[in-house]
């Protein structure tokens, strides 16, 4: 029974925190983010996260990706500063359903970050990073995965 009890509490937990719509991600916040996950600046990059900040990643098999959703702020800055090192810089701003986002070739694919914001700080982060979703996708020239 008391786990029952836990998965409940964890619903009833994501429901409140998950069902809150993010607002649009300001260009200067997303410009603070990735020159901390760029200078590899561990403290600055949770500094623009909230402390329940969530990284999710959806590759549908095709490629590597996060298995499971990573939480909290300082999981989530040394995740992006890890994933930033893989990509070797090459980080491009998109746009994506009329919303800033961020294109990331990393180990020679590539994946798209929207970022969802609350109360002025990066909340969620979502990796979209299987290949059939991203055909459409308009990338700076010469900014391509295997490129």
């Amino acid at each position: 029974m008391p786990t029952v009890r836990q998965w409940v509490s964890r619903a009833r937990h994501r429901l409140q925190t998950d069902v809150r719509p993010p607002e649009p991600a300001p260009d200067e916040l997303i410009t603070r983010l990735v020159e901390a996950v760029m200078s590899g600046d561990l403290e600055q990059t949770i500094a623009v996260l909230t402390s329940d900040a969530r990284v999710l990643s959806d590759s549908n098999g095709k490629v590597n990706a996060a298995r499971r959703d990573i939480v909290g702020a300082r999981k989530c800055a040394y995740f992006l500063v890890k994933a930033m090192e893989l990509a070797e810089g090459a980080v491009a701003p998109v746009e994506v359903n009329g919303e800033v986002a961020l294109a990331v070739v990393s180990r020679g694919v590539l994946r798209v970050v929207q970022v969802g914001v609350v109360d002025g700080r990066v909340d969620r982060l979502y990796f979209h990073c299987n290949p059939d979703k991203l055909t459409r996708l308009a990338v700076p020239e010469g900014f391509a995965a295997g490129g």
